[in-house]
């Protein structure tokens, strides 16, 4: 008996200790739980580290040494595709990078490394993530052939990168794997907190709180996005075809429904339809700039879908006789494709911002598509772009404006099949400085040749020959040679070809430049 009685204490005390700790746990997880709980489906590891493979995407200075630079290692953006503010900050992509500028200062202030991933589309900013799609690979199979592309800068799939813009870090990479049946032609739309993927065979939607990725087919939803576009609408969400039409997608049934060309255009014309009369959202609905054309006629038309009514009436006809026309005719009444990049009248880069409101806010951007890296000079190296002439020294900070030139290049970035011919010229002892811009592309076309002698000692342009040559077309294809090379002879500059003939001399005292037959 004294046993038993002894054992009762004990049992009832354990029994005690469970229910206590049960719950403590139950309250304290009910009234505060993990973090990660709050989105079941969210990558864990993502808050803390890198995804494999881009730990040191970022860079806040070049990452070699000046004798082993290229131009690939550069942030190079003269094509602006996408762009957002983020406090204070401006985010930019479009030829290679993903670029942090801040305006106030106008210096770079970091960049992403263009030769681990080419992010050459549009960025958007949903949730204070950056959303941007890159090149990932050198795999291009877009056609059911796989062909192994050559080149530093990677040309083959797309996966769309989600960047922290405060820490720097690329929290996911959504590729294949991910559920992005297609890996091309990557185009983002923003809508709440809903990522669209514009795909060459199809729509990718990426939940930007969960990464949650779902894809539509081309086979499922009727319509190709090889050429097309994506508009939310607070309900729905309309997939742009411009050669197979309309679809739309139903948030909250998670649908989509493809619309018949005899829906969309009631009849006027089915031998040839085409969608790129433009689109826009208006009050209860959506409009769409169609040309529809048979053997009979060819008609422009604005037709309009009511959500309420869930059918489509015509807003304007007009018979044509092109699809040309029909744009022309349509251009003045839908929104027209927006140009983040502009160039003013000294050539240098723009960059047009949109507010949340719709008005447009301007940065100057000072250049810059990298088109030639000098040799190393004093231990320094000089690079030209589209508009200026920018110093890197042994530092290797991100090279800042140095020169402005005053007229655009037309060469366009390193790996543009446009690139015509472009040299930078130095004559070490003196620093001075020759531009030669051919204007001449591979097509053998020539437009404006452009000629500058500078002084880099003293960061200032000496003359610009320009006028010149503005209409002597003999001379345009004369500046095309690809390898000139710079003689200095007491005042006199001496250019001479790949053979060693001079060609054409610069008087450095008067200023004067002749053409040497």
């Amino acid at each position: 008996m004294r046993q038993k009685g002894f054992i009762l204490p004990i049992i009832l005390f354990i029994i005690a200790l469970i229910v206590v700790v049960g719950v403590v746990t139950y309250f304290r997880f009910k009234l505060k739980p993990p973090q990660y709980q709050e989105s079941k489906n969210y990558n864990k590891t993502s808050q803390t580290i890198s995804a494999p493979g881009y730990e040191k995407f970022f860079l806040t200075s070049i990452p070699k040494s000046i004798e082993n630079l290229t131009l690939e290692d550069l942030p190079d953006y003269k094509e602006i595709q996408g762009a957002a503010k983020f406090k204070g900050n401006i985010w930019m992509s479009g030829d290679g990078s993903v670029i942090e500028y801040n305006p106030e200062s106008r210096k770079i202030l970091s960049y992403s490394d263009p030769i681990k991933a080419n992010c050459d589309r549009n960025l958007v900013l949903v949730n204070n993530f950056i959303f941007v799609p890159c090149h990932i690979d050198n795999i291009e199979d877009a056609f059911g052939h796989t062909e192994q592309l050559e080149g530093k800068i990677y040309a083959g799939h797309y996966a769309v990168f989600k960047i922290n813009p405060l820490t720097h870090k690329v929290e996911h990479v959504f590729s294949k794997e991910d559920g992005l049946q297609n890996g091309y032609n990557y185009e983002l739309v923003a809508d709440g907190d809903t990522v669209w993927i514009e795909t060459f065979k199809g729509i990718g939607r990426i939940d930007s709180k969960t990464n949650e990725v779902s894809f539509y087919p081309e086979s499922q939803i009727g319509v190709s996005f090889g050429l097309g576009s994506i508009l939310p609408d607070k309900d729905y969400v309309w997939g742009h075809s411009l050669d197979t039409g309309l679809a739309l997608f139903d948030k909250a049934a998670k649908t989509w429904r493809k619309f018949t060309s005899e829906e969309t255009i009631g009849g006027q014309g089915e031998t040839r339809l085409d969608f790129r009369g433009g689109i826009k959202l208006v009050q209860g609905g959506f409009e769409a700039g169609i040309y529809a054309g048979d053997q009979a006629t060819d008609n422009c038309l604005i037709r309009k879908y009511d959500y309420t009514a869930k059918q489509w009436s015509t807003v304007f006809s007009q018979q044509v006789k092109y699809v040309t026309n029909c744009e022309d005719l349509l251009k003045p009444q839908f929104p027209q494709y927006f140009y983040y990049t502009k160039t003013d009248q000294d050539g240098l880069n723009q960059l047009a911002l949109p507010n949340p409101s719709g008005e447009v806010s301007n940065y100057q951007l000072d250049g810059r598509a990298n088109l030639v890296l000098s040799p190393i000079i004093n231990g320094k190296r000089y690079i030209l772009t589209n508009a200026t002439v920018d110093l890197l020294d042994s530092s290797l900070n991100i090279p800042e404006l140095y020169i402005k030139l005053g007229k655009n290049i037309e060469g366009g970035s390193p790996h543009s099949i446009n690139q015509g011919t472009i040299n930078l010229l130095i004559d070490p002892e003196s620093l001075l400085g020759v531009v030669i811009d051919s204007g001449c592309g591979p097509s053998s076309f020539c437009g404006e040749s452009k000629i500058w002698l500078l002084d880099l000692k003293n960061a200032k342009i000496l003359k610009d020959f320009n006028s010149v040559f503005k209409s002597d077309s003999a001379n345009n294809s004369f500046f095309s040679l690809d390898k000139w090379t710079l003689r200095k002879q007491q005042n006199v500059l001496t250019l001479n070809d790949e053979n060693a003939r001079p060609k054409v001399s610069i008087d450095t005292e008067s200023l004067k430049i002749s053409i040497l037959k």
